[in-house]
């Protein structure tokens, strides 16, 4: 209750003046949060890890695989890729940490190895400063290779005003649109995108690559900037209702 009454007083949701990209404008550090040193369990879609594990074998050139995956979020897809393929080498960086603490002890961290493969699963909406992150990743992957990133999609969420979206913590909200348009804008290629389709959220699952050149702009979607204003506008009703429901 106590964390909750934080959460709902301290967190203001935004839309990019670049982009139609939401986000969370947090005025509280969860890494302060104290946490035990137990393995955290997480609970995301995997009925298509066989599907995505095929997808990225097909695209990686080199028959010894050497990945890494971020957190332990990632080690489900990790171990079906070395099912598929028994030359595959993988550690994952974090097991106990909660994925705030992964992320900044991630871009913190000095590398001697260089990956083909780097898995992320449902943590690039929860980087604050992706920027850096994205330089990390530039450190470790070999040139050429690949780099996973699977998101909610949040677009059913926006159409249907629906609130409980933003009491997933996560620092962006993205659609299709706002996905692809940021990741290009950051300096990323996209070999391959797939929606998975979903009940609540479906997830939007890309393989990348590191370019050379940055995509600075990104293409405006009016029915989407409608859609997100509209959300915005009944986002404070909803927020002291909410209140109310933990008081």
């Amino acid at each position: 209750k106590k964390y909750s009454n934080i959460f709902l007083n301290n967190v203001t949701l935004k839309k990019s003046k670049n982009s139609l990209l939401l986000y969370l404008k947090n005025n509280f550090d969860l890494c302060k949060f104290k946490e035990n040193n137990k393995i955290i369990k997480y609970s995301e879609p995997e009925e298509h890890i066989s599907f995505i594990s095929k997808l990225i074998l097909k695209k990686i050139k080199s028959k010894k695989i050497k990945a890494i995956g971020i957190s332990i979020k990632d080690e489900t897809l990790l171990k079906k890729i070395r099912e598929k393929n028994k030359n595959t080498q993988f550690k994952v960086f974090s097991r106990r940490a909660s994925l705030e603490k992964t992320i900044y002890f991630f871009t913190k961290k000095k590398f001697n190895e260089k990956y083909n493969i780097v898995i992320l699963r449902h943590i690039w909406e929860h980087i604050y400063d992706q920027k850096k992150f994205f330089l990390k990743l530039k450190e470790i992957i070999q040139n050429d290779h690949l780099i996973y990133i699977e998101v909610p999609d949040c677009l059913k969420l926006i159409k249907n005003l629906d609130y409980s979206m933003i009491w997933e913590e996560h620092r962006y909200y993205y659609t299709k649109h706002t996905l692809i348009g940021e990741l290009r804008n950051l300096g990323f290629e996209i070999v391959l995108f797939k929606r998975i389709p979903h009940p609540q959220e479906d997830n939007l699952c890309l393989l990348l690559k590191i370019k050379k050149k940055k995509v600075l702009k990104i293409k405006k979607n009016r029915i989407l900037e409608n859609l997100s204003l509209s959300y915005l506008k009944k986002l404070s009703k909803q927020k002291i209702k909410n209140k109310a429901f933990f008081e």
